[in-house]
């Protein structure tokens, strides 16, 4: 029975509330409150109901989940994940998963996991790869279900210090993330004289409407309207369960867009889908179904695969002796691009599909280097003396 007394300070009027809650399942003794400070009777009567049915779900699950282990709740917690997340997220996270993290804990108990362990294996993560933020969280997402559940009392995260001292794990910086337009069009040219006609198209396409490697992979002709220069992006390509190849909605709401093509674009994959349709015609593939893929491999008539277009390009970069950019750079080259063309910062967000403005921001500061070269000359000139 809880006791409700009212009392009086220099600071004001308070409630206390006392009594009697319960067994504690983890020591087996009794259990009491005394706690003041509540500014209502009612706020210190809705804390000791709390605090009595914490401990009744404590009790229960004492009782009924001692030897419940990380793997098995990992397994419960997945099974709610999976339905919050796309295929393609969930099939990151389980490998994650699978690689770093049960092998540490999978067949502990959850109850045995101390603060202690935790911090050790935070300490190995921060030793072995730069993404050790990241392998903690998603680890800590199962302590986190397992205290909403009743499982643990405590949350052995609650004590572990996460190590911040940056250490060097042999992966040499990229300095070239991008390409100048000098830069772009070598590489374009190199294509064109080196690569088939489809991996042309590719790379214009990539360089001139700044899409996603997964958008440009994905992309159907009934997405392409030829005529009135406009290219709907609404689905990615991306890896399933089992590393099967999917079309699933594209990474963010804002990734649903409507962008306009260049002439020479246009004409560019204009013939493309002429010689495609060849092509595939003679591998018995009918290329009129707006659903064709538009870039696609010839043979099977499937999507290509999530490396080729990186293969081609170091195959191209290395026979002409240019600077070799991932994929996603073309992506930024683009939006470098824009900015030195005059869009402003909303234009080039709309454009390429950005969540948030500050990722276009942040590709606004990394000017190219021929717009760094000229400042101080535009800088003199405008101040002329």
């Amino acid at each position: 029975m809880a006791q409700f007394k009212e009392y009086t300070t220099k600071k004001g009027t308070f409630w206390r509330v006392t009594g009697y809650l319960g067994i504690c399942s983890v020591t087996g003794k009794q259990k009491n409150i005394n706690v003041g400070g509540f500014k209502t009777k009612k706020s210190a009567q809705l804390h000791f109901a709390r605090e009595q049915l914490n401990l009744e779900n404590k009790t229960k699950s004492k009782l009924k989940n001692e030897n419940v282990t990380y793997q098995e709740l990992y397994e419960r917690w997945f099974d709610t994940y999976k339905n919050t997340v796309k295929e393609s997220t969930y099939v990151k996270t389980e490998q994650l998963f699978k690689n770093n993290i049960l092998p540490a804990f999978s067949n502990l108990k959850i109850k045995n996991i101390s603060s202690d362990y935790l911090q050790k294996q935070v300490n190995k993560w921060h030793k072995k790869f730069k993404q050790y933020k990241k392998v903690f969280n998603y680890a800590c997402k199962v302590f986190d279900y397992a205290v909403l559940h009743g499982y643990i009392e405590h949350n052995p995260k609650s004590r572990v210090v996460i190590p911040t001292i940056k250490l060097d794990y042999g992966i040499p910086k990229r300095e070239k993330l991008y390409y100048t337009k000098d830069e772009l069009q070598q590489f374009l040219n190199a294509v064109k004289e080196t690569c088939s006609f489809q991996w042309f198209a590719f790379f214009r396409l990539l360089a001139f409407s700044g899409m996603r490697k997964g958008e440009i992979m994905a992309l159907t002709w009934g997405d392409v309207d030829l005529s009135g220069k406009l290219l709907t992006i609404n689905k990615t390509l991306a890896t399933g369960e089992n590393n099967k190849l999917i079309i699933q909605p594209p990474k963010t709401e804002s990734s649903n867009r409507i962008i306009s093509l260049d002439k020479i674009t246009v004409q560019i994959l204009k013939q493309w889908k002429v010689e495609q349709a060849k092509l595939l015609l003679g591998f018995g593939f009918n290329a009129l179904n707006p659903k064709q893929l538009v870039f696609s491999k010839i043979s099977t008539n499937k999507p290509l695969y999530f490396n080729s277009a990186r293969k081609e390009l170091i195959k191209v970069c290395k026979r002409y002796n240019l600077p070799a950019i991932h994929i996603h750079g073309f992506r930024h080259t683009h939006c470098s691009l824009l900015f030195e063309s005059g869009l402003s910062v909303k234009q080039v967000q709309a454009r390429l599909g950005h969540s948030d403005i500050q990722t276009t921001m942040n590709i606004y500061t990394h000017v190219t280097k021929d717009s760094f070269d000229k400042s101080a000359e535009l800088f003199q000139k405008y101040v002329n003396f």
